[in-house]
């Protein structure tokens, strides 16, 4: 049987349970507000320090604000961030506002919930870099800094830096002990365009930055390749890539539409595939291979575009080669006439230099290699023309008996235009001119070797040297300049037909054929 007491007794169980609650509680919060009292990180003086710590530099901050609800933080505003060089104290980072938020169990993790960063600007120059001085253990779990500027210095000072502007700059789980993920959109200097790209870096390596890990997949898009003197058109491009800092391997695409070299007027579709490495640090970046099409013709690539010491800029270097393209698809980048002067299967393998620099892009360019031509034809009817009429004369009498004999004693048909075949030769393209040695082509009574050069700007012909024919010299004409070069042919006459010195000059548009007869210095 309960007595008040026994029940008075079971009533104060719960509320001595309470009190010491109460008081445990209170204890906690004292003991809380002890800790952050003597440990709260968000001071002027701590930020400094932190900042500081993690970028080796020295911090100025104009004015802060801390905060303790509804989440613990401070603003900080006119942020400077600067470096020892030569020339005295250099900013490298400025920041209009930056705010650190965090919350009351994420400070006792070493945690920084948000870290947005306003109206960044950053200078990166030759030799200037960010270094982690200690490891604080803060994980910031995202950092916000859209709008970000971040500048490239030219290593002389002379000219305008490169300006990244960064629409979108976001990290997730920054810290120096795990890799950050990334989101980045940013408008590309040169060529200007968009960038997006999304993936991980990191951690930092403090003892070689370019064995950092770097991953992660890119667009490309709306890249304006007019930037670049002498060419023109619109690219896209979508990759991926990992690997470290000093070594970025890269896969991807490209896609022109209307890629075309401005002084040519021509706009042709050019897609590329490739694979490469990049050296994240300096820019410089190598091909192993590129597959580039345009038209029906595949052009097989190796090769770089890097610096070299003691020259601005960065050099084009590579190697290239096609097998059964086709002669006009790559002819209508360089010629300006509606249609290309030939037509036909080309092979070609040989190297192509493009330094920097604002030369037009047919000035610059360097190319020297050699190539084949099978069953080429002038899409000039004037110049075919003349190759048919040089053909039909060249052939000796015996020929054309035998042709007339197949035919039944007819005249052989002259509706299909008669084709170079077997052309060859090698070619040095330098300062918009090519200069072409041991150019030989075959055609049906005559076979030809040949050298010179090709203007391709003015488009002007200055080619020499000699041709074989079945005929004698008195049967390539007729009427009175047949009768007239009639004396002529022991001067030239071979075992076998002919060899004549010859030469082709005038302009694409309007070529010249003939003898040389006095020989050119």
């Amino acid at each position: 049987m309960s007595t008040p007491a026994t029940i008075a007794a079971h009533r104060m169980v719960p509320r001595k349970a309470v009190v010491i609650a109460g008081i445990a509680l209170l204890v906690l919060l004292m003991g809380g507000t002890l800790f952050l009292a003597l440990h709260w990180p968000f001071t002027r003086e701590k930020v400094i320090k932190s900042l500081e710590d993690s970028t080796a530099s020295r911090v100025e901050i104009k004015t802060f604000h801390p905060f303790y609800f509804p989440r613990p933080g401070c603003a900080a505003e006119g942020v400077v961030f600067r470096k020892s060089s030569e020339r005295g104290p250099v900013a490298l980072i400025s920041v209009q506002k930056l705010t650190l938020e965090s919350g009351f169990l994420n400070m006792l993790r070493m945690h920084v919930s948000e870290l947005r960063a306003e109206g960044a600007q950053v200078t990166i120059s030759s030799g200037s870099k960010f270094e982690q001085k200690t490891d604080n253990g803060i994980v910031i779990d995202h950092f916000q800094a859209d709008g970000a500027i971040v500048n490239f210095a030219s290593r002389d000072g002379n000219e305008e830096p490169l300006k990244f502007v960064f629409e979108q700059f976001a990290l997730k789980n920054v810290s120096s002990s795990a890799p950050l993920s990334y989101q980045l959109k940013v408008k590309n200097p040169l060529p200007p365009g968009e960038i997006a790209a999304a993936g991980q870096f990191g951690p930092l390596n403090l003892a070689d930055s370019s064995k950092t890990a770097f991953s992660g997949d890119y667009t490309f898009s709306d890249a304006d390749l007019g930037a670049f003197q002498g060419i023109a058109g619109k690219l896209f491009s979508r990759g991926k890539f990992h690997g470290t800092l000093g070594h970025i391997e890269i896969e991807g695409n490209t896609d022109a539409p209307a890629f075309e070299v401005t002084e040519s007027h021509h706009a042709v579709h050019l897609a590329t595939q490739f694979q490469a490495y990049v050296n994240g640090e300096t820019g410089d970046t190598f091909f192993s291979s590129v597959q580039s099409r345009i038209g029906k013709t595949m052009v097989l690539w190796t090769g770089k575009v890097a610096g070299s010491e003691g020259k601005q800029g960065k050099v084009a270097s590579l190697e290239m080669s096609s097998r059964n393209g086709r002669i006009e698809d790559l002819l209508r980048l360089f010629v300006t006439a509606e249609k290309p002067p030939m037509q036909g299967a080309i092979s070609f393998k040989g190297t192509t230099l493009l330094p920097s620099g604002d030369l037009p892009f047919l000035k610059k360019v360097e190319i020297n290699g050699a190539f084949g031509i099978d069953a080429g034809r002038f899409t000039n009817p004037e110049t075919q023309h003349g190759v048919d009429q040089l053909s039909e004369n060249s052939e000796s009498d015996e020929v054309i008996k035998a042709e007339k004999k197949a035919a039944g004693g007819k005249e052989k048909e002259e509706d299909v235009p008669l084709a170079l075949s077997d052309v060859k030769g090698s070619v040095v393209v330098r300062n918009g001119t090519a200069k072409f040695s041991k150019l030989s082509f075959d055609i049906p009574g005559a076979s030809a070797e040949m050298h010179g050069t090709y203007n391709l700007i003015s488009q002007a012909i200055d080619l020499h040297g000699e041709m074989h024919m079945d005929s004698e010299l008195s049967k390539t004409t007729h009427g009175v300049k047949a009768l007239f070069l009639k004396p002529f042919d022991p001067f030239f006459k071979k075992k076998h037909g002919s060899l004549l010195p010859v030469k082709v000059g005038g302009t694409f548009k309007h070529p010249t054929f003939g003898l040389e007869l006095a020989k050119k210095e």
